[in-house]
């Protein structure tokens, strides 16, 4: 009889061991877990800031470009104004040298 309820005390030792080592293979599994989240987290932010810093380089990018674009009409319609008074000056000569010839 004693010896039946010791192996009934050694058996239910054994069972709660057996619950113990399933309970840290189950809190190993959900850190692990927890750690791949946090790591997943960790490349999703470096991924957005990366695309962040691209999006901001393109837009520079598209600034500088649209400032020279600028600037080169700037000096296009410059340049097209010098010659139009240019030539209108080259006009108003030419008539006042006209008359003078008619005169003489």
């Amino acid at each position: 009889m004693l010896l039946l309820l010791l192996l009934l005390l050694l058996l239910l030792l054994l069972l709660l061991l057996l619950l113990l080592l399933m309970m840290m293979m189950v809190m190993m599994m959900m850190e692990k877990k927890q750690q791949q989240q946090q790591k997943q987290q960790q490349q999703q932010k470096q991924q957005k800031k990366k695309q962040q810093n691209t999006q901001q380089h393109e837009q520079q990018q598209q600034q500088q470009q649209q400032q020279q674009r600028k600037e080169l009409q700037h000096e296009q319609m410059l340049h097209i104004k010098q010659h139009q008074q240019q030539k209108q000056q080259q006009k108003q000569q030419q008539k006042q040298q006209h008359p003078q010839r008619q005169q003489d």
